[in-house]
């Protein structure tokens, strides 16, 4: 039996991490992000540098990163944009989910709903 593309996919996260909301947030706490003490930093082969260059995001999927975390370590990396990776870093930073959960909930609380 074949599997659906959006099975293959993997973990998409919650709609909040792909608004601007969400962008802003995480813009204005970059260096809070990069300064927590849970953040995992993973190496990156010469050869998945290679691979990837111009691809962060490709990068990202190969080492098991859920999509939904994709822009945000992006950014907490340094880059704009998944295509400005030069394939050269030979680590990238990974904020814990705990942490991004923490965000989350202070996106969250800022927001009102009419009910």
């Amino acid at each position: 039996m074949a599997m659906s593309v959006l099975n293959e996919m993997g973990d998409s996260g919650s709609d909040v991490y792909y608004t601007k909301a969400w962008r802003l947030l995480v813009e204005s706490h970059l260096t809070w992000l990069r300064s927590s003490t849970e953040m995992e930093v993973v190496a990156i082969t010469p050869q998945l540098g290679y691979k990837y260059e111009g691809d962060f995001f490709g990068a990202l999927t190969e080492l098991n990163i859920p999509r939904y975390m994709h822009w945000t370590v992006m950014r907490v990396n340094g880059l704009y944009s998944s295509t400005a990776y030069n394939g050269e870093a030979v680590t990238v930073m990974i904020p814990a989910r705990s942490t991004l959960q923490q965000l989350v909930a202070v996106s969250l609380t800022g927001q009102k709903k009419i009910t």
